[in-house]
């Protein structure tokens, strides 16, 4: 099965995928056309379900409007969850947590309320491509602090319920890429979080009880950090990234039935890539990074495919047996299209070993 998610709405909105989940449902974020001489239009965000959408959030106009720029659907797809920003700027945001738990919309949390003053621009967090994970009970998402120079930017992550009704807290300090993998929370400690683990790096779990544990410990070699973080029922993935000009950015699969760990060498520095993980294969591509603009996918028996490429926005996702990644424009500057697949369709054709 192929379905395609159009650039645009029907009402010229630009849509763009914010998550996918194991029965190919997609969170999608809407950004309507801008008026007023404003860069942005407010957003609100749907649900696509075999081909038809569902509004998760009222739609209006706002004098301050804000997009969507992440978000998460448990499994079930009941609980879908995403951050607005009005931020423009790539370098800084503000943040409101919305969630839409069984067809009740909340707002969760704002950056002014949870940090207790009015900051109009924060530094985006480590890990800023991946920022929300939600269990259909609680929503996780990472944040940082004002930041004080000098010092380093601090990345924490917060938690609330999916339902509101209780402010948030902070759950983790010093950490980041937060997933939602069999009832617990999963983390990322490095440098980017914790300067004390240069040269190394931490996946964390977090339990119903609160009680943390070490999953995986690893060195980053020449690497600087872990770009991102996934998991699948029988797949967890992580990618140590390098420099952008540097092609030694790595990814690393482990087949969770087996334990064992395939290292994948990726054709750039690996320091934006998008990254998923269905049943059995994780995809990536290289986000809205340079370099290398195709998107593939590794099976955990040895088998490489090439979905694609799309240079400026190579963006993918995976969750049971689908895949979706970023079609490229036809008519540049028009927002990228998305292919979501069930894999693998008759058409996949092997492009080599990865081992």
């Amino acid at each position: 099965m192929v379905r395609t998610l159009a650039p645009r709405g029907k009402d010229g909105s630009t849509q763009g995928i914010l998550a996918l989940i194991p029965s190919g449902d997609m969170l999608v974020g809407n950004g309507p056309r801008p008026t007023g001489g404003r860069l942005i239009g407010q957003a609100f965000v749907t649900l696509m379900h075999h081909g038809s959408m569902t509004d998760l959030s009222r739609r209006y106009v706002s004098a301050n409007p804000r997009q969507a720029i992440n978000g998460a659907l448990d499994l079930t797809g009941s609980t879908a969850a995403w951050v607005e920003t009005t931020s423009t700027d790539l370098g800084n945001q503000d943040w409101v947590v919305f969630a839409n738990h069984r067809g009740k919309v909340a707002e969760l949390g704002t950056s002014t309320a949870f940090l207790g003053r009015d900051i109009a621009s924060l530094p985006m967090p480590a890990g800023v491509e991946h920022m929300m994970a939600t269990d259909g009970h609680q929503v996780w998402w990472s944040y940082t602090m004002p930041w004080r120079d000098p010092g380093p930017v601090v990345t924490n992550i917060a938690v609330a319920p999916a339902g509101g009704g209780a402010p948030p807290r902070r759950v983790v300090e010093h950490g980041k890429l937060p997933v939602a993998d069999r009832g617990r929370l999963l983390y990322v400690r490095d440098v980017t979080v914790e300067p004390r683990l240069e040269g190394h790096f931490e996946i964390r779990s977090l339990d119903a009880a609160g009680k943390d544990t070490l999953v995986h410990r690893g060195d980053t070699g020449s690497g600087i950090e872990v770009a991102d973080l996934c998991s699948g029922s029988g797949v967890l993935a992580w990618t140590i990234a390098t420099r952008k000009d540097d092609p030694g950015g790595r990814l690393f699969m482990q087949d969770r039935k087996r334990g064992h760990i395939t290292s994948i060498q990726l054709r750039d520095g690996g320091v934006s890539t998008s990254m998923g993980c269905g049943e059995d294969f994780v995809t990536w591509g290289n986000g809205s990074g340079s370099g290398d603009a195709s998107q593939y996918l590794a099976t955990t028996d040895g088998r490489l495919f090439r979905l694609g490429s799309s240079p400026g926005i190579s963006a993918v996702y995976a969750a049971g047996r689908y895949s979706a990644w970023t079609i490229p424009s036809k008519s540049p500057p028009e927002p990228a299209s998305t292919r979501i697949v069930r894999w693998p369709p008759a058409s996949a054709r092997v492009e080599g070993k990865h081992r």
